[in-house]
């Protein structure tokens, strides 16, 4: 069912790109999420102290202590977060020679594609899967978007009507999905994002489908096994130190991930190229406006 696998090279010479075709968002959400962006430098190792380890093994993965990751199952042994991880990982051989990714994701075939960039512009496809998207009335858009921070730990809140704050819903993994113009200007696209899904975790299961694969969600895209996504994304990408808001503990992406969302039948390499001049220009313009 699910399939993690290596060797599919296509030669490319272009640069990765987000466009999109989309009427203006209801929602803007640039101050706070545009600025992830800089988290392209390289940032400082977060390393837990004694005194904090041992509240953290004393609080269990029930609670969580200020300051530090709630307790992450999807976590190999001995690493207290993501960010420990990705550093590890990205100076190996195996990982170290990936200068960006993309996400493919086909409507048509309820398929997620994670997609590899190496140095030398041959495409390796890292993880697939399949997923749920939007139902009848709820369908989930097409077109270019970005991701440039995820939450990938079990504290991540989902909000309902009313700001309701609804823990478990998103299974341990929530990544916004932005709108970049070719300005570099971004906003969030409604609370559309990738996501795990625990449907008993909702108030009123009743009232909403348990399934992670098919057209079954309210537009965003349900992953059915989000710690293997997770894992290959951060690792392929890397991220920065932990964060945390009031939807819960994050990190930005060292590169941001432009996400290809199509129902038509395209090959790899024709999503890629269409998307092409916009993620050029407009990351470029956006870095430019965090460095002036």
């Amino acid at each position: 069912m699910l399939k993690a696998h290596r060797g599919l090279a296509i030669s490319l010479g272009m640069t990765l790109v987000a466009s999109f075709a989309f009427a203006t968002p209801a929602v803007a959400y640039c101050e706070q999420v545009c600025r992830g962006a800089q988290g392209l430098g390289a940032a400082a190792l977060m390393v837990a102290t004694p005194s904090e380890t041992e509240r953290a093994l004393a609080a269990g993965p029930a609670q969580q202590v200020p300051g530090l990751p709630p307790h992450d199952p999807c976590l190999p042994p001995l690493f207290w977060n993501w960010h420990e991880l990705s550093r590890m990982e990205r100076e190996s051989p195996e990982w170290g020679d990936f200068r960006s990714a993309e996400i493919v994701l086909d409507l048509n075939r309820f398929t997620l594609t994670l997609l590899g960039i190496r140095g030398d512009d041959s495409v390796e496809t890292i993880y697939e899967t399949p997923v749920g998207v939007g139902q009848g009335s709820t369908p989930t858009p097409t077109g270019q978007f970005i991701i440039n921070h995820v939450y990938p730990y079990p504290d991540v809140f989902f909000f309902a009507e009313g700001n309701q704050k609804i823990p478990a819903l998103y299974n341990g993994f929530f990544a916004p999905l932005l709108l970049c113009d070719k300005h570099g200007r971004c906003e969030r696209y409604q609370d559309l994002g990738i996501h795990g899904f625990d449907a008993s975790a909702y108030p009123h299961p009743s009232r909403i489908r348990p399934e992670t694969e098919g057209e079954v969600s309210g537009g965003c895209i349900r992953l059915p096994d989000p710690c293997a996504f997770k894992s290959a994304l951060i690792r392929l990408v890397g991220v920065g130190t932990l964060k945390q808001n009031d939807r819960g503990s994050y990190h930005w992406l060292n590169k941001p991930v432009a996400v290809s969302i199509t129902d038509r039948e395209l090959g790899i390499l024709s999503l890629l190229q269409e998307g092409a001049y916009l993620l050029h220009s407009g990351l470029k313009n956006l870095l430019k406006g965090l460095t002036e």
